[in-house]
């Protein structure tokens, strides 16, 4: 490697050191393996020797090397950090560490804090709950700070005594648990931020004030000798004597259907109010006058018919006698008709009992024909497969015909051939 020209003038051990210190202690291992090889008797003087010479530049490198100016050391305690995110947790739901081109620069974890601090490193103002629980935990502290201050001794002259702080941080805690905001909030609030709920609570301490406010008092009269009393009332009051109103409404509407009947639904009809109305006016229409008078004019007419009959009755009886013979043929009819009527509820009984075994019966009738279709068409098939079997023996017995015929005239040609 090529020394710098500023140790040029200096010895070759500081020169060669100073200008690259890596070097000089990689040719020094170098220098010490040799050693250890070539000098073997004097091994342990030479690594005491070696050992001592390392101390010393591993001590002047870190002391005395200069660094340059853009180059910052900087001093890590793992205490100091383990105090600082003790409570703190890591949130990396925003966080961002691609390499993609936005217009914002990525974003890394968020760290929070569970434990409250004001207003550390220049954070956001702190909450209504956030101040909340600054004061119980400074309250908390400075009982404590007191039991501790108990035990030891007594406060200077100018500051308050020891029993006046406790006493005072007592009041303090009682204070903040008449609070209450759970109670005010509600129970199933996160306490965590509760500064968007300021507004709502402002307005609703509004409305409070503007319900309990009075009316404008009207102006007093000229004659100041008589005494004015105005009452107001509140708006619970009113509520409740709309309540009492609408209970008193019912019990007259139930003492009315008392009277009148019941309030069924189902009464009045499927079709509803309206159907039921135009029933009842059609029912109401027949009760007009003029209808009413062609009722009356009929019932009359029938009553002098009746009147009549019963004055001259032989004049009721029919004088022809056609007609009298068909009203005792009817009668005659109507007879023979009675003795039938008893015994006709057993006769309908008997017919459907019968019903099913004629049923049954037309079932096996369609079946016996059924198989007296299949027997006759068997019947055809047995017949053409006889006449096929006669015509079959009948080639059958040509062929052993002219076969016998063909072996003696084979047996004679050979009787003929051998002789």
């Amino acid at each position: 490697m090529p020394v710098d020209t500023k140790f040029a003038d200096m010895p070759w051990i500081v020169g060669a050191f100073l200008s690259n210190p890596l070097h000089f202690r990689h040719m020094m291992n170098l220098m010490y393996m040799k050693l250890m090889t070539y000098l073997k008797p004097i091994k342990e003087k030479a690594r005491f020797v070696f050992c001592h010479l390392m101390k010393v530049i591993k001590k002047t490198t870190e002391d005395d090397q200069v660094l340059p100016k853009e180059i910052e050391r900087t001093k890590i305690s793992a205490e100091e950090a383990r105090k600082r995110f003790e409570h703190c947790k890591v949130n990396a739901l925003n966080a961002d560490f691609s390499d993609k081109v936005t217009g914002t620069i990525n974003v890394g974890f968020a760290v929070e804090n569970s434990v409250y601090e004001a207003n550390a490193d220049g954070g956001r103002e702190s909450t209504l709950t956030a101040r909340f629980q600054r004061l119980q935990a400074e309250v908390r502290q400075l009982i404590d700070d007191v039991e501790t201050v108990k035990k030891e001794a007594g406060a200077s002259g100018g500051e308050l005594s020891v029993e006046q702080i406790s006493v005072l941080a007592s009041s303090l805690t009682n204070q903040l648990g008449q609070l209450q905001l759970e109670e005010i909030f509600g129970p199933n609030l996160d306490l965590t931020d509760l500064c968007a709920h300021d507004a709502l609570i402002q307005k609703r301490l509004l409305e409070q004030i503007a319900n309990f406010k009075p009316a404008p008092r009207r102006q007093a009269e000229k004659t100041s000798e008589l005494l004015s009393f105005e009452l107001y009332s509140k708006p619970s009051d009113q509520a409740d004597s709309n309540k009492e109103k609408t209970l008193e409404l019912d019990r007259r509407l139930q003492r009315l259907e008392a009277l009148l009947g019941s309030r069924e639904v189902t009464e009045t009809g499927p079709g509803g109010l309206l159907d039921t109305a135009s029933r009842l006016s059609e029912r109401i229409s027949l009760l007009q006058p003029a209808y009413l008078d062609q009722v009356e004019a009929r019932i009359a007419s029938l009553q002098a018919k009746l009147a009549s009959i019963s004055k001259n009755p032989e004049n009721s009886i029919v004088t022809d006698a056609d007609t009298q013979n068909k009203v005792a043929e009817l009668f005659e009819i109507v007879k023979k008709w009675d003795t039938f009527s008893a015994d006709l509820p057993t006769v309908v009984d008997r017919l459907k009992d019968l019903q099913a075994l004629h049923e049954q019966a037309s079932e096996f009738s369609t079946a016996l024909v059924n198989v007296e279709l299949s027997q006759k068409r068997i019947d055809d098939e047995l017949t053409s497969y006889s006449s096929q079997l006669k015509v079959v023996q009948d080639s059958l017995s040509n062929v052993l015909s002219t076969f016998k015929e063909n072996s003696a005239l084979i047996e004679q040609a050979i009787k003929s051939t051998s002789s």
